[in-house]
């Protein structure tokens, strides 16, 4: 690591990028690689902690496949499928429950748009537009 260089949570990138900026293009950055940081998942860095007596559970396949991330209230013992810290999905959307596939990110959901019927396996609800109606700070990089 290099001075200036930059940790970033890109949007659709399951890991912490190590950036670095090009003297020869303004706001232009080189990916150095991937990162591991203590304590810096779940979405933390967009979202913050998550909200205690909740806590993440990562639950597996048969084959020991990451297949889905749910949340456990440790007083309850309720298990939620819906982030805790994410507001209610939007009427236009719905959860749709399947198997993962070899073509499937590792942890993923699947929605589906009720107007469209187009499927996909981001939740609508981290866009870019609607992280920033949460106060999200996003900024815009220029990658090479």
């Amino acid at each position: 690591m290099y001075s200036g260089d930059i940790l970033v949570v890109l949007l659709g990138c399951e890991v912490p990028l190590l950036l670095r900026p090009q003297s020869t293009t303004p706001e232009t950055y080189q990916v150095v690689g991937e990162t591991l940081i203590h304590g810096l998942y779940d979405a933390i860095a967009l979202l913050g902690n998550v909200p205690a007596p909740w806590r993440t559970q990562v639950r597996s396949n048969s084959n020991g496949l990451f297949t889905e991330i749910s949340y456990l209230n440790s007083e309850t013992m309720a298990i939620l499928k819906d982030d805790p810290r994410l507001p209610p999905l939007d009427d236009g959307w719905q959860f749709v429950e399947r198997e993962r596939t070899v073509e499937d990110p590792r942890i993923f959901r699947v929605f589906r748009n009720n107007n469209t019927g187009e499927e996909q396996k981001e939740d609508p609800r981290m866009s870019a537009d609607n992280l920033r109606k949460m106060g999200v700070k996003l900024c815009d990089f220029s990658l090479i």
